[in-house]
């Protein structure tokens, strides 16, 4: 009985109450919804930086530039440790295909497309997507992972998404 009464506040849309099943239901679909959203917006940054990177090792014509940017978009698209895993491959295999001249310019490629990425397009396009402030987008990635650590890290931006849409409606 507590457990019904407790779903049945949790869940009210629009100044109404719905069964708690439906309102939940419903909850999740737009929590899942955004999550896509961000998934996608996250695609686009990683190929940037893919795209960003395949340039720049051309540039300093290191061995295998197309397949090392492959390596870091794809390990890009792991939240927060994937690209200390691919970045720290790359820098491995051009030490041993390239020089450690070339590594080590590589390694300065990477921290600094991994700076911009964090500090500034990641907030910046998932801001431009759900209509909020760059400066939300980052807060609530910095306390999801202070809360929950890497999962909320992941969940922060969609819960935050979630809870503006929420709150708006």
């Amino acid at each position: 009985m507590k457990q019904k009464i407790i779903m049945e506040i949790l869940v009210v849309k629009n100044n109404r109450k719905e069964s708690a099943m439906e309102g939940l239901k419903e909850n999740l679909k737009e929590f899942f919804n955004i999550f896509k959203r961000v998934l996608k917006g996250k695609i686009k940054i990683a190929l940037l930086l893919g795209v960003t990177a395949y340039s720049f090792f051309k540039l300093m014509h290191i061995p295998y530039a197309g397949v090392l940017s492959l390596v870091l978009f794809f390990s890009n698209l792991i939240p927060y440790i994937g690209i200390f895993i691919g970045g720290g491959m790359v820098v491995l295999i051009i030490l041993f295909v390239g020089s450690w001249q070339q590594s080590l310019m590589a390694l300065g490629v990477i921290i600094g497309l991994q700076l911009l990425e964090g500090m500034y397009l990641e907030p910046k396009v998932l801001g431009k997507e759900f209509n909020m402030h760059p400066i939300w987008i980052f807060i609530a990635v910095l306390l999801g992972g202070a809360v929950f650590g890497i999962p909320g890290m992941i969940l922060a931006v969609p819960l935050a998404v979630f809870i503006k849409e929420t709150i708006r409606k």
